[in-house]
């Protein structure tokens, strides 16, 4: 469990390495300000690439991120999955970021915005007060509010006066749904892909609008290169300042991804259980793990602030209910184990029907254990009295 929620914080979580700093900026002095954005890299942390704002005279050079957390948070995996951990606005000399992901070989890109000294110092002040440590955390939403999302908000805001007018070009989206932009991202990572596809519930099938869509680093950029202020272009054009190949995706071997273990389990376990009259010694492991699985998906659909998160067509298959019926089966409560199991088959069927009407509800990966909870069910009630 908690290899999976590490690898759940990974993928969701834009991470950087940043470090909290005494950011000193001079707003009166003539600036540099960019939109730094890295490129994706093929760890898990940098599977979404990341977004900073670089702020740039004579004798200063910073950068700052709002995609740092602490890991010494108390109760930092649970505070994760409840959705109440904090992010914060962090700051760092231009030298230690440009190291940092010049070690990892992650190419970065730089848009010098095209503002007048004015519009320099009301961004930067904006920043500065958001920075300050009575400000600078939030509650984080790796969709709706995260390290892009706050720079897009920060510009709408705080560029502009009221007698000028921010606008983005991009007027529509993509028609892509949450699922498909996280999916683009999520491919060279199929276990991770399957786990998010398992936790998380329904809402990822809405489709984004070209706003939200910038909760991607890189179609922030895009978004950028277009947006204007009064008709003038807000930023110059992308030059890359760390300087390395776009990675080229890294396919995972067919015999490696779920959806090939989860078939092989399955026809290893029916293959092996056919002509098996009894197979509990397999059926209440099996109700053990999708009954653990179901109260976490319960506990994250009912209680977690993620939006993403509820409904869960998931609880079908992997029932919490699931857990409470091992005793019955255990004591052989045949009344009992007959009007459940009828009724979990009848779950099972709903959701492999759900999961083709609203695809990618249920990952297709997970559809073998839907089958072999199916198989084990139906052998257990051919065994009632």
């Amino acid at each position: 469990m908690r290899n999976l929620i590490l690898c759940v914080v990974a993928i969701v979580a834009t991470l950087t390495m940043g470090f909290e700093a005494k950011a000193e900026i001079n707003d009166t002095k003539p600036k540099t300000i960019s939109l730094l954005t890295c490129e994706p890299g093929n760890m898990l942390y940098t599977l979404f690439g990341h977004t900073a704002i670089r702020i740039k005279d004579v004798d200063s050079d910073w950068v700052f991120n709002y995609g740092t957390f602490d890991f010494d948070t108390p109760n930092f995996y649970g505070k994760y999955i409840k959705g109440e951990l904090m992010y914060q606005l962090a700051a760092q000399p231009f030298s230690s970021f440009y190291n940092t992901y010049d070690r990892m070989e992650v190419a970065v890109y730089e848009q010098e915005l095209k503002l007048d000294s004015a519009q320099q110092q009301k961004l930067i002040r904006a920043l500065l007060e958001n920075y300050k440590p009575e400000n600078r955390t939030y509650l984080y939403d790796f969709l709706y509010d995260n390290c892009a999302t706050r720079v897009r908000d920060l510009f709408e805001k705080h560029i502009t006066d009221s007698e000028s007018t921010y606008r983005w070009a991009i007027a529509k989206s993509s028609d892509k749904t949450f699922w498909n932009l996280l999916d683009e991202k999520l491919r060279i990572a199929p276990w991770c892909e399957w786990g998010i596809h398992t936790l998380l519930g329904q809402d990822g099938n809405k489709v984004a609008t070209a706003r939200e869509e910038m909760f991607l680093p890189e179609m922030l950029m895009q978004a950028v290169s277009q947006a204007t202020i009064d008709g003038t272009p807000l930023a110059k054009e992308a030059v890359k300042i760390i300087d390395y190949p776009k990675r080229t995706e890294i396919k995972t071997p067919w015999y490696v991804n779920p959806q090939f273990a989860f078939w092989a389990l399955a026809l290893v376990i029916i293959g092996g259980t056919f002509k098996m009259k009894r197979t509990r010694f397999i059926f209440i492991p099996m109700l053990f793990l999708t009954g653990v699985l179901g109260l976490l998906l319960f506990y994250l659909a009912a209680f977690s602030l993620h939006p993403m998160t509820n409904p869960n067509w998931n609880l079908l298959w992997a029932c919490p209910l699931n857990l409470f019926f091992i005793p019955f089966l255990v004591k052989n409560r045949w009344r009992t184990i007959n009007i459940y199991l009828n009724c979990y088959m009848g779950l099972l069927i709903a959701g492999i029907a759900i999961l083709f009407w609203t695809t990618p509800a249920i990952s297709f990966a997970t559809i073998p254990l839907m089958l072999i909870m199916f198989y084990l069910s139906y052998k257990e009630l051919r065994c009632l009295p």
